[in-house]
């Protein structure tokens, strides 16, 4: 446990050092959850005018994973920097996989 406090620590004095990097993730997050959302949104909102324009139904899910994708990426992007014992500590009994 004080190792993830230490690494904790390490990591918001990290965070502080680097505003523009904590922005530009956050603007990337935002932006693909608001896709997320907003497709998720027009999916359930027309779901009785899609099941007659299927081509339109696989865009709209497409694009929610995609962006789905792309967020994630962006997040895995940041725990490529976080000490492995706190990724283990992190995880619990789940596998936490990085590319």
């Amino acid at each position: 446990m004080a190792y993830s406090r230490q690494a904790a620590s390490a990591g918001a004095e990290q965070n502080e050092a680097s505003p523009e990097l904590n922005a530009v993730v956050a603007h990337g997050v935002l932006n693909s959850l608001g896709v997320v959302l907003g497709s998720v949104h027009t999916l359930r909102e027309h779901w009785g005018e899609l099941a007659t324009q299927p081509e339109l139904a696989r865009e709209i899910m497409d694009r929610i994973e995609c962006q789905a994708a792309a967020g994630a990426e962006l997040l895995r992007d940041l725990l490529r920097g976080v000490p492995p014992g706190l990724l283990v500590e992190l995880a619990g009994d789940r596998v936490i996989r990085l590319p």
